[in-house]
């Protein structure tokens, strides 16, 4: 079993590789390194699926890492961050690219997030996501929602138009996604959504190694780039964290802590 669980995993990450080059385009257009998915989702897309009802979770998530060391003065950074010239320095840690996110569900089947995406600014993008129907044997769940509801603008450093204009307009979307196998290994997603989705299809699936479901593996095409990685959720834990790399160069890592109230 073991053997043909790492082949399942080992085919969808090689066809998500494979496959989504003939849709992606040139990768100065790629939909940029803050874009981690503001509800619940893979890496950048969402899912048809909620954190438990009467539940916060808190999340910390770095897009990539700064190669400089902390700057002593405000004026020698070109973008300076909120944390310049400290250990937490913004052109160092997290390299501008690094979000928080505030998630709640107040009510079985929705969430309401509250993303800041940049480090220089507090004001926050928000998203919601309602699952209208609930997965049944035969049938797949599916949610409505918008990501980026406040028109939070992408940094004015990104060269190209095109991301800056897509990643800062709302991003409605829908979403349906499937569980397979008798233990739900697999869960497998696709959706068409607005704004740094482009109008297009996005799909994705995670695949869970072990019978406890701490391990899983993921990948995904959110319109625009593939990213793939692994999560990690310890037994009986409110934390989870994960580890993943999107285009061909960004690699990023989150925290998740969750409080039940």
């Amino acid at each position: 079993m073991k053997n043909i669980k790492l082949i399942i995993v080992f085919l969808i990450i090689s066809a998500m590789l494979i496959l989504s080059p003939l849709f992606a385009f040139a990768r100065e257009n790629r939909t940029g390194n803050w874009n981690f998915n503001e509800t619940t989702g893979l890496i950048n897309i969402p899912t048809a699926r909620t954190i438990e009802a009467r539940t916060i979770k808190l999340s910390i998530r770095m897009a990539r890492m700064g190669k400089n060391p902390p700057l002593k003065k405000k004026d020698q950074s070109p973008n300076p961050g909120s944390f310049t010239g400290t250990p937490l320095d913004s052109d160092w840690w997290i390299d501008n690219n690094g979000d928080r996110v505030f998630l709640i569900s107040p009510f079985k089947n929705f969430e309401l997030s509250l993303m800041n995406m940049h480090s220089y600014t507090i004001t926050p993008s928000v998203g919601v996501k309602w699952v209208a129907i609930n997965e049944k044997k035969n049938w797949p769940a599916l949610a409505i929602g918008a990501n980026n509801m406040t028109g939070v603008e992408e940094d004015s450093n990104v060269k190209s138009k095109e991301v800056r204009d897509a990643n800062s307009k709302v991003a409605p979307f829908i979403v349906a996604s499937k569980t397979f196998f008798e233990n739900k290994d697999l869960d497998l997603t696709v959706g068409i959504g607005g704004g740094r989705f482009r109008k297009r299809v996005f799909y994705g699936g995670e695949f869970f190694i072990d019978k406890r479901k701490i391990f899983s593996a993921v990948g995904e095409y959110d319109g625009n780039i593939s990213s793939y990685g692994i999560k990690i959720r310890p037994y009986k834990s409110r934390w989870d964290f994960g580890a993943f790399m999107q285009d061909v160069d960004s690699p990023g890592v989150t925290i998740n802590y969750k409080i039940i109230y």
